[in-house]
């Protein structure tokens, strides 16, 4: 056979289209991109950003006034409502804004902190603590860090619908008698469900209470007894949180309530409001603001909003029973997106 020089530029194309191919293969995959703790796209399932806030304020109008501790976060992209087949990561952000006589790392104190806790109908127990070390935060200002734990369903004995509560800790010196400060504790709370699914083999056991997204403000008396200050909360009752663009006239169910519990404030006023950004002296929309509790669904009318992510933000205020003429506060923040006229 004569080899001519077309033929060798043929063998030559055919050789590298071989190694391409090879190369290819043998090519490892492309790296997938972290996910964003804000947006939370990159997660392996569904996932929304809900913030949790506890305030500390003086009450309006109270003389003398009482104590300002401004407030604290606690965030996440959680997976609501979401079946989990094994353990996830949860990137946690805290925050604390115009923290007054916040303590950080006194040494008698390791706060602030956030406790993971696992909750069933059989268990309540602390799975992990994120410390934060060295966190100083000015007066005015807002001081946000980042921690990420790996939360581990197989602690559960069974599968079903489950809780994990992020707990935020941040001590205080507050006013005592004499003249003198005490440690208190300020703590905001957030709890969500999910749903386990492990094994076949497993029985399912679903959580037995308040089985709907929850934002906790909890504020003590001096002495750091968590059991004497109570918590104000606020409470997102429709699940689970919109995983799709919402249209024409929402009405979610939220709840601002008193629990019935003696150690607790009762709810002095309440308020829902859509985009509000609070720290740059945005009020965003009010939806509903009036005194007392309130459990029942709100109105949205979303062709008032533009298409695209908005936040809905439900507060309830208790005042302070001992007498400290401030007012604690539980926030709720969650997601949601609007979608009119689209498709």
């Amino acid at each position: 056979m004569q080899i001519t020089p077309m033929y060798v530029q043929q063998l030559a194309r055919i050789v590298l289209a071989l190694l391409l191919v090879a190369g290819t293969a043998l090519a490892a995959p492309p790296a997938l991109a972290a996910p964003d703790p804000l947006t939370c796209a990159g997660y392996p399932e569904k996932r929304h950003f809900v913030d949790a806030q506890s305030w500390w304020l003086p009450t309006e109008g109270a003389s003398p006034a009482g104590t300002n501790h401004g407030h604290i976060h606690v965030g996440a992209c959680i997976p609501e409502r979401e079946t989990v087949t094994g353990p996830f990561t949860l990137d946690i952000r805290m925050v604390l804004h115009d923290p007054g006589r916040q303590k950080v790392n006194t040494g008698s104190t390791s706060t602030p902190y956030v406790s993971v806790v696992m909750k069933d109908k059989s268990i309540e127990k602390v799975q992990s603590k994120i410390f934060q070390t060295g966190w100083t935060c000015p007066t005015p200002g807002t001081c946000t860090r980042w921690g990420q734990v790996t939360v581990t369903p197989s602690v559960f004995s069974t599968d079903g619908l489950k809780e994990t509560r992020l707990r935020f800790f941040s001590d205080v010196d507050d006013a005592a008698a004499g003249g003198k400060t005490a440690e208190a504790s300020m703590t905001a709370n957030l709890n969500f469900q999910y749903y386990v699914d492990l094994s076949p083999t497993r029985a399912n056991s679903d959580v037995s209470r308040d089985p709907y997204l929850r934002g906790k403000g909890w504020y003590s008396a001096p002495g750091r007894n968590l059991a004497v200050g109570g918590y104000c909360e606020a409470d997102l009752v429709t699940v689970p949180a919109p995983n799709t663009p919402v249209s024409g006239i929402w009405s979610p169910a939220v709840k601002m309530v008193w629990h019935g519990n003696a150690r607790d404030p009762h709810v002095t006023a309440h308020e829902v409001r859509i985009d509000p950004d609070l720290h740059n002296n945005n009020p965003g929309i009010v939806v509903r603001r009036a005194a007392g509790e309130y459990d029942g669904p709100i109105s949205i009318d979303t062709t008032q909003l533009t298409n695209g992510k908005h936040t809905l933000f439900l507060r309830a205020d208790c005042n302070d029973q001992y007498g400290r003429n401030s007012t604690t506060s539980g926030v709720l923040i969650v997601p949601f997106e609007v979608g009119n006229g689209i498709g």
